[in-house]
């Protein structure tokens, strides 16, 4: 159907344009899925791969076009869009966890016994304590972490360690 649209367009298409342009457009659309999601977490890793398809997908708009104006207007558009994007990007960018809970995440490095099961109860990224700690979390939770003044579990535990930014839970029966 799209590669139909593509023929109607531009007259005949050469051997394989249909397809590269077909399968390009369905990679770019799954590439900003996350971000039309709102999983701001994944979108930027699926934006870098949104190089592939429109790369692809502007390189064919570019050579079928007809005159050397068209041209530059379909480059100086398609160089807009994607710089405009990166600097929208490029604000986002930055660390999900403040400097001191990174420095409590060190500490509690100490503190939770290696592998312990964990699970994490504070709007941080869960990249931070996977990474810092050693292991990612999940299981039965021996150990609940969160943010200080967050609102606590609901289960009974005790306080093992209180830091700048973060607590450290250990769960009763354990």
């Amino acid at each position: 159907m799209l590669g139909e649209a593509v023929r109607r367009e531009w007259g005949t298409a050469k051997p394989g344009e249909s397809l590269l342009l077909s399968s390009s457009l369905v990679a770019g659309a799954a590439g900003i899925a996350p971000t039309l999601l709102g999983l701001r977490e994944w979108a930027w890793r699926f934006a870098l791969m949104e190089l592939i398809p429109v790369s692809l997908i502007a390189g064919l708009l570019v050579s079928r076009a007809r005159d050397r104006l068209a041209q530059l207007a379909i480059s100086a558009l398609i160089t807009i869009t994607i710089v405009a994007q990166a600097l929208w990007m490029a604000q986002g960018v930055r660390p999900s966890i403040p400097y001191e809970g990174y420095l409590d995440l060190v500490e509690l490095r100490e503190v939770i016994p290696k592998n312990a099961p964990y699970v994490i109860h504070c709007r941080i990224s869960r990249y931070w304590p996977e990474y810092v700690l050693g292991w990612p979390p999940g299981g039965k939770p021996e150990y609940v972490i969160e943010c200080l003044g967050s609102r606590p579990p609901m289960l009974r535990a005790r306080l093992v360690y209180r830091g700048r930014f973060l607590v450290l839970l250990r769960v009763e029966g354990h």
